[in-house]
This record gives structure tokens, C-alpha cells and sequence, in this order.
């Protein structure tokens, strides 16, 4: 069974215009380099945004638009005008940062001047001497070392801080333990949880001072918006998704092409086909392993049920740039490329910002994208034609 082109045009038009729309406004996070590797080095300089990933990451070029990486050791010395977010092992800073720097890792160190706020989680960090954080700064850790000079507020939560460095704005510390240093110098007020109050030398600290010892540590989340880290997550799964379906379609062109093929010319079919499997297979792997003889064909069949959800993605956004590029471009004879895979991923992940239709047109790829996977999977070379 084929669906007519003229009733898709009828019935996805709609999800066409909105699509357009969002890669519109989405058009800047688009215009950007990638590299992954297994060990990447970088020291040329980019002019768009670049997203870099690998087991360990130095980039030494700079960067023209913001930076992401990702990786077991990173270090990044090249300079990047926008902003910074890096989630990795080991994380060391060396370079300018324009825009706001967000850090996850186990090791962070920075040693150079950031422009905007920084947010960091980490097992220790040290901002070094000689550097400054010209916005506010926010590290939720297990040891935090603060020799540089901060021109806004400061937030801690962590086991032990040592404050040696300038604070122009207040300081609030979430700790067991605080120590300041000789240079250390608040202008604004000190509020502090401790397990023993501290000496406080004259000068320290310009406004008023306040010990709580009713409070702990983690209790610093209370004072802590958690915006940024759901925008941090979406962000590096954004990135986490284009990078693996960069490095599917590169393996796999040719079936890239076959599922894409699948899903635009037979969409309502694949749609069909989607939705049966994503219903019925949790629910007969369910009744496969309750049963006794059925318990390891259940739980082999729950792990390709995952399998099968996180490759739909992948096919969802390889099927939802072609659909775009031949029904919104009007290009007929379509070959998908990485430019369309990578469209397809932008609007699948932007258009969920549109209520009702945004998340209405996702399930529907995503569905599609699972059904033009089964379909291509069965009428494959080793089918019978």
C-alpha cells in the first residue's frame, strides 16, 4: 500500500511550515563544526561553533562561536569568543572565554579569564591565581580551591573551599570547612555553614558576616536554579544525537539512504508498523518473562526493544531531513547526505519546543523512524524479491 503524495502533502503540511520555522530559528546551532575520535587534537581555528568529542580531547585552535566537548581527559587552550560546556574525566581550561563556562567532571582546572558566569560540578576544582570570572560563579564539589578573583557573587557547595582570591560581589558557602586564605578579600557580605566557625582576620571581609551552623552542605542546592542544567542535559544530548547519527551515516550510507527511502515513500505504513512494535514488544517480552521457559527469549527481547528505540531515533531524524528536503525543498530525486541527517536531528529536537503539534509531529517520526528501520531490515538483500 502507497500513500498518495497529494494526501501527505494534506495532512503534513502543517508539520512542514512548523518545521521550516524552528530550523529558521534554528539555523546558528546548525552552522557548526564536529570531531570525534578515540584521541582528537585540534589546532586549527574555526569560525562557527565547533562540537568535539573523544577519549582524550586537546583543542589548541580557537573558536569563533561557542565550544562542547565531551571526553575522558580534555584540554582546551585555544580561545572561544561564546560560551563553553564541557562534561568529561579530567577538564583543564587554559584559554579566554567570552561567554558563559559550564564544567561536569571529576578534575577541573581553569587558569585563564572567563567573561561571563561559571557553573560547575566537580570532584575537585581549582581556579587558579591571576585569573578572573568576570559574571558570578557556582560550583557544587567536593573541594574547591579559589586563588583567582571573582567580580560577581559566589555559591559553594562542598566539602572543603579555600578562598584565597577577590571576591567584588557576596559570597554564600555550603561547607564543612572554610578557610581563607591571606589575600582573601570579600567586598560584599560572607554567609557560611561550617562544622567550626572561623577566625576571621580585620579586612577580610567587607559586609556583614553570618555562620550558621544549622545548615549542611547540600543544602546549597536550595539556593541553586536548576535551569541550567536541564538546558545543559537537552543541549549535550543534542549533541550526543548528531554525533552518533553523524557517525551511522558515514559507516552506513547506503542503508541510511534504504530506511530513508522507507520511511518518506511509505510513511503511513512505516507509521503503522512503528507504533505496533513500540506497543506489542514490551508487552510479549513482558509475558515471555514470566513465564518459565520464555525467560531468556524476554529479556534477549527487552534488550532489543531498546536497541530498536534508540536506532528509531537515529532513522527518525535521517527520515525527517529527507521528508523536509523533498516535500518543503521540493527536491524530488533526494540522496540523503549529512547535511539532511543533520537537519533532520536539529528539527526533531527544536520542534518539541512547540506545543501539542511539536510533540505530536515527534512521536509521529519517531514512529516512523522505528517502522522504516523494521521495513528495511526485512526487505533487505538477504529478502526474497
Amino acid at each position: 500500500m502507497k500513500i498518495n503524495p497529494a494526501n501527505m502533502k494534506k495532512y503534513f503540511i502543517p508539520f512542514v511550515l512548523v518545521m521550516s520555522l524552528v530550523l529558521a530559528l534554528a539555523a546558528p546551532a546548525i552552522a557548526a563544526d564536529f570531531v570525534v575520535g578515540e584521541e582528537v587534537g585540534i589546532s586549527e581555528d574555526f569560525s562557527e561553533n565547533l562540537y568535539a568529542a573523544g577519549g582524550m580531547l586537546r583543542v589548541a585552535g580557537n573558536v569563533v562561536g561557542d565550544f562542547v566537548g565531551a571526553g575522558g581527559q580534555v584540554s582546551l587552550s585555544g580561545n572561544v569568543t561564546e560560551d563553553v560546556l564541557i562534561v568529561g574525566g579530567e577538564v583543564d581550561v587554559d584559554s579566554v572565554v567570552g561567554g558563559d563556562l559550564r564544567l561536569a567532571a571529576g578534575e577541573v582546572v581553569i587558569t585563564e579569564d572567563v567573561n561571563g558566569d561559571v557553573v560547575i560540578a566537580g570532584g575537585t576544582v581549582r581556579i587558579a591565581g591571576g585569573t578572573s570570572v568576570n559574571g558570578d560563579l557556582v560550583i557544587g564539589a567536593g573541594q574547591v580551591v579559589l586563588d583567582g578573583d571573582v567580580n560577581g557573587d559566589v555559591l559553594v557547595g562542598a566539602g572543603q573551599l579555600l578562598l584565597s582570591g577577590s571576591v567584588s560581589g557576596n559570597v554564600k558557602a555550603y561547607v564543612e570547612e572554610l578557610s581563607l586564605g591571606n589575600n582573601a578579600v570579600i567586598s560584599g557580605d560572607l554567609y557560611y555553614t561550617a562544622l567550626e566557625e572561623l577566625e576571621l582576620r580585620e579586612g577580610a571581609v567587607g559586609g556583614e558576616v553570618t555562620f550558621d551552623q544549622s545548615k549542611r552542605p547540600d543544602d546549597f542546592l536550595s539556593e541553586f536554579n536548576f535551569d541550567w542544567i536541564k538546558s545543559t542535559f537537552s543541549l549535550v544530548g543534542l549533541v550526543f544525537l548528531i554525533l552518533v547519527t553523524m557517525f551511522v551515516f558515514v559507516l552506513f550510507p547506503r542503508t541510511s539512504n534504504h530506511v530513508s527511502k522507507v520511511g518518506v515513500d511509505n510513511f503511513g505504513i512505516s507509521f503503522v508498523t512503528g507504533f505496533v512494535a513500540f506497543i506489542a514488544t514490551p508487552i510479549a517480552a513482558f509475558l515471555l518473562m514470566i513465564s518459565f521457559f520464555g525467560l531468556y527469549i524476554g529479556g534477549l527481547l527487552g534488550v532489543s526493544y531498546v536497541v530498536l528505540l534508540f536506532l528509531g531515533k537515529i532513522a527518525a531524524s535521517i527520515v525527517a531531513g529527507s521528508f523536509f528536503y523533498q516535500h518543503a525543498l521540493k527536491q524530488e530525486k533526494f540522496v540523503v547526505t549529512w547535511h539532511s541527517a543533520l537537519v533532520g536531528v536539529a528539527l526533531l529536537h527544536f520542534v518539541k519546543l512547540v506545543p501539542y503539534i511539536g510533540w505530536i509531529a515527534t512521536f509521529v517520526f519517531g514512529m516512523v523512524g522505528i517502522g522504516a528501520l523494521l521495513q528495511a531490515f526485512y526487505r533487505g538483500p538477504w529478502a526474497k524479491r
